[in-house]
C-alpha cells in the first residue's frame, strides 16, 4: 500500500477477544532504514521499512505492527471493541 508521508495512522499490536491493543495514533513518516538496535538485518542491508512516529513520542516500525489510516482502523473496530493503549516498550519483552 502506498501512503503519503504525513498521513495520520494508527498502529496496532493485535486485536482479539474483543480487545484492540494499540500503540496509538501517529504519523507515517515514510520508509526508512531502522536503526541496528531495532532490527540488525534491516539496518545492515539498508532495507527500508515504514516508520510511524506516534503521538506518544515513541516510534514503531511497519514490521512491528499492523497499521493503516486512522479513520479506517477506527471503523474496523467499533463498539463493542475495547481499545487498550500499549507502549512500544512491550515489544522488547
Amino acid at each position: 500500500m502506498n501512503y503519503e508521508k504525513g498521513a495520520r495512522v494508527i498502529a496496532l499490536l493485535d486485536a482479539k477477544g474483543g480487545v484492540v491493543r494499540s500503540f496509538g495514533p501517529g504519523t507515517y513518516v515514510g520508509d526508512e532504514v531502522p536503526p541496528a538496535d531495532v532490527h540488525a538485518m534491516f539496518h545492515d542491508y539498508s532495507f527500508p521499512n515504514p516508520r510511524i512516529d506516534l503521538d506518544s513520542g515513541e516510534t514503531v516500525w511497519g514490521f512491528q505492527c499492523w497499521w493503516g489510516p486512522e479513520q479506517l482502523i477506527k471503523e474496523r473496530f467499533p463498539d463493542p471493541w475495547v481499545w487498550e493503549t500499549v507502549s512500544v516498550d512491550r515489544l522488547k519483552d
